[in-house]
């Protein structure tokens, strides 16, 4: 039996709290002279976590991820089209979302544990030029403020309160 669109709510808006934990921990440490480890631990999460509700399994299901699936059940899947633009941004000869799975899947899912993987997404998109760089780093900051503005959406769609099912709610 399928989730009611109330279940669904509560599910992706869990989902969308530990991606937002994921942020904001990161501008926790980001600052920080010690926080080389905390941080590529936390953007590995958050790579993992757009790729798993956006990203993944595309050639199977397109658009891809787990939140399109979930929500076009419902009929509902137009409330990602603001974060599949971002995913689908021009970003040096890819998209966003190429360059978000390429981290993920070369430096992540299937490493060689060497300097080569991300040497293969760098061959892929020059991410040394400021420009890109700071191209890639407004898309995560974009999918950040969606991605919370989604969470509100939807538990104002599934009829809940704060307390029942959260939504971080900072900056």
């Amino acid at each position: 039996m399928e989730p009611d669109l109330q279940e669904t709510c509560a599910f992706l808006i869990h989902y969308l709290d530990r991606l937002l934990y994921g942020f904001d921990r990161l501008d926790a440490v980001v600052d920080s002279s010690d926080g080389g480890i905390e941080k590529a631990f936390h953007l590995d999460a958050i790579y993992n976590y757009i790729a798993a509700f956006l990203l993944l399994d595309a050639k199977k299901q397109p658009p891809g991820g787990s939140a399109h699936s979930a929500l076009d059940r419902h009929g509902k899947a137009s409330l990602l089209d603001e974060l599949r633009a971002v995913i689908d941004q021009p970003l040096d000869g890819a998209t966003f979302g190429e360059v978000v799975l390429w981290f993920r899947n070369q430096a992540l899912v299937h490493p060689g544990h060497g300097d080569a993987d991300v040497d293969k997404v760098y061959a892929k998109v020059n991410m040394l030029d400021p420009q890109v760089a700071d191209q890639f780093r407004e898309g995560l900051m974009e999918v950040r403020r969606l991605s919370r503005g989604l969470a509100e959406e939807l538990l104002v769609l599934g009829g809940m309160q704060i307390g029942r099912a959260s939504c971080r709610e900072r900056g």
